[in-house]
C-alpha cells in the first residue's frame, strides 16, 4: 500500500513506526517530525488545489509527500531502511483500532462528511461510481459494507482495508491499542532520552446518528468475518498494553 512510503524511523531511539490507514495516522508522523524539530508547514507545497482549498490535513499530508523530512522511510538511505526494517535492535511498532469502530469513523470521515470534498474524492470516487449515483448522492454505512464485501484488499480505499494488511510485509514486533498511545510516548523516550509528545491532528466530529449504523446481527457476522484478523491482533494488543 502506499502509506508503507510513510513509514517513520528514528534511529536515535531505534523505533520504526509503520502507519496505518484511520489509526492516529497523521497525529503519529507529526510527532514524529516535531521529534526531528521539523515544522511541517514551512516545507513547500506543489500541489496548487491542496495548496489554495485544502485543509490542515490535506496540507499535511502533501507536505510530506513532496519533501524530504529525513523521518519518512521515502526519504531515507537503504542502508538504514534495511537494518530499521530487519535489525532485533530496532523495535517495530504499529497502531490498532477496535475494527468495527474503525469501519464507522471511516464512513464518517470519508462518506458522510467529506462528500463535496474534491481532495478526498480523488480516492473514495470509485464507492459513488460502484453504485451508479452522482456525487452529491447518499450512500449509507450499509450499502458501503455491501462495497466492502464486493472489493478486493488492494483495490479497496486504505481507509476500508484490513489493518493487518498495512503490516503483514513488515517484522511487527510491538503492537499498540490506540487508546494506548501514551505507551507509545513513553516507549520513545525510554529508548532515546528526548520528549516524545503525540498532539491530536485530523480529529472528525462525530456527526452520525446511532441509527445510521444500526446493523442485524448477520452484517455484524460479515464485519467479523471480514476483518477477523484485524479483531484478533487489536484484542490481544488491549490484553498485553
Amino acid at each position: 500500500m502506499k502509506v508503507g512510503r510513510k513509514i517513520c524511523i528514528l534511529p536515535e531511539a531505534k523505533i520504526v513506526y509503520v502507519p496505518i490507514a484511520k489509526n492516529a495516522h497523521t497525529s503519529l508522523t507529526e510527532a514524529f517530525l516535531n521529534y526531528k524539530g521539523i515544522d511541517w508547514e514551512k516545507l513547500p507545497i506543489t500541489d496548487q488545489y491542496v495548496k489554495t482549498h485544502g485543509n490542515e490535513e490535506h496540507k499535511f499530508h502533501a507536505a510530506i509527500e513532496e519533501n524530504e523530512t529525513g523521518v519518512l522511510i521515502k526519504d531515507l538511505p537503504p542502508r538504514i531502511i534495511h537494518e530499521a526494517l530487519n535489525s532485533p535492535d530496532y523495535l517495530r511498532v504499529a497502531i490498532m483500532k477496535d475494527p468495527f469502530k474503525r469501519l464507522i469513523s471511516a464512513y464518517n470521515h470519508l462518506v458522510v462528511q467529506s462528500v463535496r470534498d474534491k481532495i478526498i474524492r480523488r480516492n473514495t470516487d470509485a464507492i459513488w461510481k460502484y453504485f451508479e449515483r452522482e456525487a452529491t448522492e447518499k450512500v449509507s454505512f450499509i450499502e458501503l459494507i455491501k462495497y466492502i464485501s464486493c472489493v478486493p484488499d488492494h483495490e479497496i480505499d486504505p481507509h476500508f482495508a484490513p489493518q493487518h494488511t498495512f503490516i503483514s510485509n513488515f517484522n511487527i514486533n510491538k503492537i499498540i491499542p490506540i487508546e494506548k498511545l501514551h505507551l507509545l510516548e513513553e516507549i520513545i523516550e525510554q529508548r532515546s532520552g528526548k520528549s516524545f509528545k503525540i498532539k491530536h491532528m485530523n480529529t472528525h466530529s462525530a456527526s452520525l446518528k446511532k441509527e445510521d449504523v444500526v446493523v442485524s446481527d448477520q452484517v455484524k457476522r460479515f464485519i467479523y468475518d471480514r476483518y477477523w484478523i484485524d479483531f484478533k491482533l487489536y484484542n490481544e494488543a488491549v490484553a498485553q498494553a
